[in-house]
């Protein structure tokens, strides 16, 4: 799948599992994978130097449990960096917004945010019941 493609997930009828990465107009929306319910985060998250429209507020649709949300900072130009820009800024890291939900234990990544200059805080997370079947995005 290329950025910017709308990716639809849909459960079959008595299905518990669906998996999918998804990457719908350059942003990165996780896996959802429990077909049985999900939630829907919307996070707020604040900048210390600055912030910007896209990354101000993100939702994302995910394991109805579990779900804990960082900002995390991965190296500029690296198989982890969604963007690989910063270099040009003369910044070495990338900050991105990750969840590790249900059983994983590895983090996944939610969204970019921005270079590695400031810090940038979840400062809000709302979670709203949803069903996981025939979730599009883009």
């Amino acid at each position: 799948m290329n950025p910017g493609e709308i990716l639809t997930i849909s459960c079959a009828e008595n299905s518990q599992t669906a998996s999918a990465t998804c990457r719908a107009n350059g942003r990165f929306f996780g896996n959802p994978n429990l077909c049985t319910g999900c939630n829907r985060h919307e996070l707020r998250l604040k900048g210390s130097k600055y912030q910007m429209e896209d990354w101000q507020t993100i939702s994302y649709v995910g394991a109805k449990e579990g779900a804990q949300f960082s900002v995390e900072s991965v190296l500029t130009g690296s198989k982890r960096d969604p963007v690989k820009n910063c270099q040009e800024f003369d910044h070495d890291t990338q900050l991105v917004l990750t969840v590790i939900s249900g059983s994983d234990s590895a983090s996944n990544i939610v969204a970019p945010l921005s270079c590695g200059n400031q810090e940038i805080h979840i400062i809000s997370h709302e979670e709203h019941p949803t069903h996981c079947e025939d979730i599009s995005f883009g």
